[in-house]
């Protein structure tokens, strides 16, 4: 088996952000900002070039400049700033909190775009998260500057304070998905403040908080009982399309893991919008969300193939592929056809790919196609 992952589409366009950039004022700031470069990979240096000559000396070695990860800078601090708020990943600003402020107020536009910026004092004593805690990872990275320097991590979020889940980061690590209509403030509002936050999981990986670590957050067995019992917010954790009732449709916010595999077969020369298309039809028919799926599975020959490579790469979909004899060699109940075997030499492709892909031995849904598009559906099985 081989695989390729194909990086685009999704929630929002990937920014074209790289690094996180240091930026230190003063000599003693410069010096904190080479102990956090050196301390933190992808992390680059921009201090005052006149302060670089003693930050070489050899009395200096806990400090010394790698030339790599430093910059020497002069002028306005406050243009370069701006400059590296547009084309970083992070900012790490070795100065006092105020004139950060000051200085980032004219390029702040949205946490959701905004990228993370944790604000160090010139002794390294004190790390704190400034913007974007939650989207931009401000806050995991003051922690992280903090071990770094044994300094003290200052995350001030209503969620990290109450101890609860950050209701937009929710799932996360585990690659799950929003929807857009979700009822984030409602959910984040109710948990911080103590009100009941229902939650039914139906796929994904338990392990995003522990049993009792928020006692109000409660578990139902289904989304009707969660629905009578009227909670202030609500979770849904599912690879389903549903249809909220009347009393959850104005608080929930409903989050999809990446537990489907799509197998796909197509004869050279198909159209990306026949894909779209069949793929489209065949989830809603089935009710399962495309924000669900977790890879598209093939036969390695079409793993070039124009309109599935892009199709894939749009929606950043990862491509699995298989061989003819490896797809021949799955068991269990699929359809086989000697028409495709002769031509590929595998008896099926949609169908044998989903279930390799997915590790599974049921599909969830069975062939479906067109005239040039095959289409099966299979969950991961952990």
């Amino acid at each position: 088996m081989s695989s390729s992952n194909s990086d685009a589409g999704g929630r929002a366009p990937p920014r074209a952000r790289h690094g996180i950039a240091a930026v230190a004022v003063t000599a003693p700031g410069a010096a904190t900002a080479l102990r956090i470069a050196g301390a933190l990979g992808g992390t680059t240096a921009y201090v005052p070039a006149r302060f670089l000559p003693s930050l070489e000396q050899p009395a200096a070695t806990s400090c010394r400049v790698e030339h790599s990860s430093t910059v020497p800078y002069s002028g306005s601090v406050a243009s370069l700033i701006t400059t590296l708020f547009a084309a970083s990943e992070a900012l790490v600003l070795v100065m006092a909190a105020g004139a950060a402020v000051r200085m980032l107020a004219p390029v702040l536009v949205d946490k959701r775009s905004d990228p993370g910026v944790v604000v160090v004092d010139d002794a390294g004593r004190f790390a704190i998260s400034l913007v974007s805690g939650h989207e931009g990872g401000a806050n995991k990275l003051a922690e992280q500057i903090a071990r770094a320097l044994d300094a003290t991590a200052v995350v001030t979020t209503a969620s990290e304070v109450a101890g609860v889940p950050a209701a937009d980061l929710l799932g996360r690590d585990f690659g799950w998905k929003i929807e857009p209509n979700a009822e984030l403030k409602r959910v984040a509002s109710a948990l911080v403040n103590g009100q009941t936050v229902g939650f039914v999981q139906e796929a994904g990986p338990r392990t995003w908080i522990s049993a009792g670590r928020v006692p109000n957050l409660i578990e139902f067995d289904s989304i009707e009982a969660m629905a009578a019992a009227r909670p202030s917010a609500a979770i849904v954790i599912s690879e389903r399309l549903i249809e909220l009732p009347r009393a959850l449709a104005h608080c929930t916010a409903i989050y999809r893991p990446p537990v489907l595999v799509l197998g796909i077969g197509c004869v050279r020369g198909a159209e990306e919008s026949e894909i779209a298309e069949l793929l489209s039809t065949a989830l809603r028919t089935a009710g399962l969300s495309d924000l669900a799926v977790a890879a598209v599975a093939t036969i390695d020959r079409k793993a070039r193939e124009p309109a599935l490579v892009s199709i894939c790469a749009r929606r950043r979909w990862p491509v699995l592929t298989y061989t003819s004899a490896e797809l021949e060699s799955v068991g269990g109940d699929w359809h086989r056809s000697e028409i495709v075997r002769r031509a590929v030499g595998s008896s099926g492709v949609a169908e044998p790919a989903a279930l390799l892909g997915a590790r599974a031995s049921v599909l969830l849904l069975s062939k479906v196609k067109t005239k040039r598009v095959t289409l099966a559906v299979a969950r991961l099985e952990s």
